[in-house]
């Protein structure tokens, strides 16, 4: 059982849970093949791991991976970031998921079948999952409104992050106006190697 993982750090999470001190694993194509066993050694003595890149290309491998980390660590928490285009399997038996998807915008030059899965949101509406859109006018603003309205997402569990400093206050100033979430990210906007060189 292996997992393609481009790198591992510790820091500390910047979108939506911010501020908690990680363990983030990048699982990307690009990445070299880790055993599944020296992952588990690896994340166990943290409280909370935060899978990137996109974990769910190891659809097999990935639930395996959690099974043997919780059974070490019971209260490890995993926090799983998405695009949302791929679906979980097996993971719904498990305590202390978090999901969240960044649903993939017009400005992603992505056809939208390619960034628009409707069974794999509303899984992901089902299974609880923070929605954030990254934003930085009202077209965008407005198209992350009609996917709250067509998947039925709860205002709770939406949050809109600025695409980048420039149109901070104006996207703050919207997700009050419509009563979703503001999340900037703060790993991107404030902390320079994502927190990694931090002393």
């Amino acid at each position: 059982m292996e997992i393609k993982v481009k790198e591992t750090f510790v820091s500390f999470t910047g979108n939506i849970n911010i501020g908690r001190f990680s363990f983030f694993v990048d699982i990307n194509d690009m990445g070299v093949n880790l055993s599944v066993d020296d992952l588990v050694e690896q994340v166990i003595h943290f409280p909370r791991v935060s899978l990137v890149g996109e974990p769910f290309i190891e659809r097999d491998d990935l639930p395996k991976f959690i099974k043997k980390a919780k059974k070490q660590n019971p209260k490890i928490i995993f926090e799983i970031n998405t695009k949302g285009t791929i679906r979980p399997v097996g993971l719904t038996n498990f305590d202390n998921i978090i999901f969240n998807v960044t649903v993939q915008l017009k400005n992603s030059n992505l056809e939208y079948d390619d960034r628009i899965k409707p069974v794999i949101l509303n899984w992901f509406n089902e299974a609880s999952a923070n929605f954030r859109f990254v934003v930085k006018n009202d077209d965008e603003i407005d198209e992350a409104n009609l996917i709250v309205r067509e998947f039925g997402i709860p205002k709770a569990r939406v949050f809109l992050c600025p695409k980048d400093e420039q149109v901070f206050d104006f996207v703050m100033s919207r997700a009050k106006y419509y009563g979703y979430n503001f999340v900037p990210n703060f790993r991107k906007l404030l902390w320079e190697f994502d927190g990694r060189n931090l002393k």
